[in-house]
């Protein structure tokens, strides 16, 4: 496949089918799809216009679309050969040969130019129309191509005095509104079968939706060719927008597909001739781009929730990481002043047993291996310290603000899970802040995800978290979360923690220590309060004007 970008939305063996499409030589590939592309013709030849082949909705134009866009370049001369012969075999020609070759050429040359401009890597489009973007550049190639075709091939048809102008008009909307719906219905489908495990999930849900979509399609054509209610056409986007939210838009290109089908089924089976087929088929291509659109959104949501997510999942393990590298820098620190001890303590041995002139050499040697190995230990906890400390922090001058949002975007999922409200309180005229944004966003991560827990095990009917920013004093600001949990005990309130203390059962005790590490670090502090309804937690941090 040539300049096709795939997402990590794609699931690992779906792509394997395009790859093995692809490695086919060209001459078998073209056999099969100039075979499909004459059987789509041959079953949409219904209601043409006049004798040119016009026909309302034309499914070969948008099987070309999927071939090149997932097969590269290399496919284009296909794409002209079936035209040709589509032509000559299914619709017998309906006019002199050299306008088929002309509009074999118009039709290849114009969607040609527009898939080689889709597929330039330089434009990055994604095939299995995984964004807003990606669906705006897919439609807007689509429109701008078929509207540049339709009226080349008009206007060859009149030039070759095929064509009375008086029908100029209809023949053109019928060209383009036949591309155009053909393209938007069938492209996406066949894009993402390709590049999806599966398009609906094997469950009574979406064969459901897609069976009522398929029943009412049928039912509104029906009556449509019985007592003329085109309004009834519009009932149809209740099913879509159904199977949009629900599916996303790998179940809306199944819905399409289904309701076009339905209606071509309809209009052959009731083939009234006083049905505007092309009334029905540009109210289908309304349908198809707004079902389109809110498919691409909502999946596009659902992946950046999933990413959300990975990033949440990313920032608990970093938050567990600086808590052990916390845990480590308090042993450390612990176990060095001992160590230290030690080493003084058998340094006066050594000296002693100098001073008594005892020349056992065996005892010296013990005793200065002891000092050695002893002050060896101190400096591998030494640096072992140094490692595990916080590292070189990354200060700037940052908006309170922004770091808040992104923390509250980060938990706020948390939070909603567990219908825990969660209210802000932030001053108008905040400075910025002299800070490692990233630090400070996990102190508040850690401080709200506490007071959640807080306010889950207090399990007193009130849920709320107030995240506060306010003016503590000159050159300060202060970050405070503020809970209705059950608060701290009187011997942990009002005191700085210290390392391997924890309210927790399950506690390490280096939550708060590693904020409070932080906070100092920042030059700041870390301050514990009980308000009578709850607990609040703050620190202070630097304004920037500071720290120039």
């Amino acid at each position: 496949m040539d300049n096709v970008i795939f997402t990590l939305e794609e699931l690992p063996d779906s792509p394997m089918r395009a790859s093995r499409l692809r490695s086919l030589p060209l001459l078998p590939l073209g056999v099969l799809y100039t075979c499909a592309h004459m059987l789509l013709d041959w079953l949409s030849y219904v209601h043409p216009f006049g004798s040119f082949g016009l026909t309302p909705w034309n499914p070969s134009t948008g099987l070309g679309f999927v071939m090149v866009l997932l097969l590269g370049r290399r496919t284009l001369p296909v794409f002209f050969a079936a035209l040709i012969i589509s032509n000559l075999l299914i619709r017998g020609m309906p006019v002199p040969m050299w306008v088929a070759i002309a509009e074999s050429l118009l039709v290849g040359t114009g969607y040609g130019v527009a898939l080689a401009a889709l597929l330039n890597p330089s434009l990055r489009f994604d095939v299995s129309l995984s964004s807003v973007r990606d669906l705006f550049l897919f439609l807007l190639a689509l429109v701008l191509s078929s509207a540049l075709v339709a009226s080349a091939y008009v206007s060859l048809l009149f030039i070759a005095d095929l064509l009375p102008a008086h029908d100029v008009p209809t023949a053109l909307l019928r060209y383009w509104v036949g591309d155009m719906i053909g393209v938007t219905v069938v492209t996406p489908f066949g894009l993402l079968a390709f590049s999806r495990d599966h398009l609906i999930r094997p469950e009574w849900e979406p064969v459901l939706q897609i069976a009522s979509t398929l029943i009412l399609t049928v039912w509104v054509a029906a009556v449509f060719a019985q007592h003329h209610q085109l309004q009834l056409f519009y009932l149809l986007f209740l099913p879509v927008t159904w199977i949009a939210v629900r599916s996303g838009v790998e179940g809306v290109s199944v819905a399409l597909m289904s309701i076009q089908l339905g209606l071509v089924l309809a209009l052959v089976i009731f083939p009234g001739g006083s049905i505007d087929v092309l009334d029905f088929q540009a109210r289908m291509l309304v349908l198809a781009i707004t079902g389109l659109v809110a498919g691409v959104l909502v999946s596009e949501r659902r992946a950046a929730e999933a990413r959300l997510r990975m990033n949440q999942a990313a920032l608990a393990q970093v938050s567990r990481l600086g808590s052990m590298g916390e845990l480590a820098a308090a042993i450390a620190h612990e176990i060095n002043q001992p160590l230290s001890a030690a080493s003084t303590y058998t340094g006066l041995v050594a000296e002693s047993l100098e001073g008594e002139r005892l020349r056992d050499p065996g005892t010296r040697d013990l005793a200065a291996k002891a000092v050695s190995q002893i002050r060896r230990a101190a400096d591998v906890v030494r640096r072992l310290r140094t490692l595990v400390r916080l590292g070189r922090s990354e200060r700037a001058p940052t908006s309170a603000t922004t770091i808040i949002s992104e923390a509250i975007d980060l938990v706020r999922g948390d939070l909603e899970r567990h219908n825990i409200m969660l209210r802000l309180d932030l001053d108008g005229d905040l400075p910025l802040l002299m800070a490692d944004r990233l630090q400070i966003e996990q102190v508040l991560l850690n401080l709200i995800r506490n007071a959640a827990e807080a306010i889950l095990e207090a399990e007193n009917g009130r849920r709320e978290v107030l995240v506060r920013a306010k003016r503590s004093g000159p050159g300060l600001v202060e970050l405070s979360v503020i809970d209705t949990g059950r608060g701290f005990a009187s011997s942990f309130a009002d005191e700085v923690p210290l390392p391997l203390s924890t309210t927790k059962p399950d506690g390490l005790g280096i939550g708060l220590s590693l904020c409070r590490s932080i906070a100092e670090a920042h030059g700041g502090a870390l301050m514990i309060r009980n308000t009578g309804s709850g607990a609040r937690v703050s620190i202070s941090l630097p304004v920037a004007e500071n720290r120039s």
